[in-house]
């Protein structure tokens, strides 16, 4: 696992993200008698589309984050690896970018692992923005699945 201190370092390339609160926390955040995660158990558990992550609630609220940063660089990377491999371009290039600058530090840490990251707004926006277009991927994928089957794609619109 590429973490270094409280820094995960992609094992895509170059990008990384920083973990925020950095105080060692005495006790899990929904049942205090039970250890907090260490930062290794925290990236360890985030190396997965963020749709595959367990959304527990045992962490504080900017470790969470930190942890849904790290599935986004995930979701991040492999789109760009099946662009590339497809010889494709990036359907959306203009969000993938802003994407990218919401979740990861905006430059490479140093030997101690500080480096500027963007501010948890930014952070927080990055990581909807992600989960958002991964819904949007989705449903895209099921309705050319529809369309490819031949069937006809009937829209339902709630309107109340």
């Amino acid at each position: 696992m590429p973490l270094n201190g409280n820094v995960f370092n992609s094992s895509w390339g170059p990008e990384s993200v920083t973990r925020y609160d950095r105080r060692l926390h005495p006790h899990n955040a929904i049942n205090p008698g039970l250890p907090y995660a260490s930062a290794v158990e925290i990236a360890s558990r985030s190396e997965r589309s963020l749709f595959e992550l367990e959304t527990s609630f045992d962490l504080h609220i900017s470790d969470t984050l930190w942890s849904f940063a790290i599935a986004s660089n995930e979701d991040i990377q492999g789109r760009t690896f099946v662009n590339v491999e497809t010889g494709g371009r990036a359907g959306h290039n203009v969000l993938h970018r802003l994407l990218h600058i919401g979740i990861h530090d905006w430059r490479a840490p140093n030997a101690e692992g500080g480096g500027r990251s963007p501010s948890l707004a930014i952070r927080y926006a990055g990581v909807l923005g992600n989960a958002l277009l991964l819904r949007i991927e989705r449903a895209d994928e099921q309705v050319r699945l529809l369309t490819d089957a031949g069937n006809d794609v009937v829209l339902i619109v709630d309107v109340g």
